[in-house]
């Protein structure tokens, strides 16, 4: 029989539900995080780990790589640029779509007696 698929008998049911308690030496019965391997924090006190977050952090500061002020003003005028003619196609499609509306809704007005609306 596969277990799940049918009920147990009585016996079976007592042999199956040993449940497996942690010894005294196992990590999973501490408190907290227990240490990885990997992890080499591991040992230091919480003032030691925000300066070692603090030293990493300046590390990769460091290796960011930053552009110059000729990339920097090329780059925003792009965005600039970019954002003023996207803007002004949305009030174009914005205007067409709402003189499109209006024109309906007169139509409707002036000849919706005469289809019966």
């Amino acid at each position: 029989m596969k277990a799940g698929l049918y009920p147990m008998s009585e016996d079976s049911k007592e042999t199956d539900s040993i449940k497996m308690e942690p010894t005294e030496d196992d990590p999973r019965r501490k408190r907290g995080k227990t240490p990885s391997r990997g992890d080499k924090n591991a040992s230091k006190t919480i003032g030691e780990r925000f300066s070692a977050f603090f030293k990493e952090v300046k590390g990769e500061y460091n290796k960011v790589i930053w552009p110059s002020r000729q990339e920097l003003v090329k780059q925003t005028v792009t965005v600039m640029l970019t954002s003023i003619i996207i803007g002004a196609v949305i009030v174009a499609y914005d205007s067409l779509f709402g003189f499109g509306m209006g024109a309906f809704a007169d139509l409707i007005a002036a000849y919706g007696d005469k289809i019966g609306l």
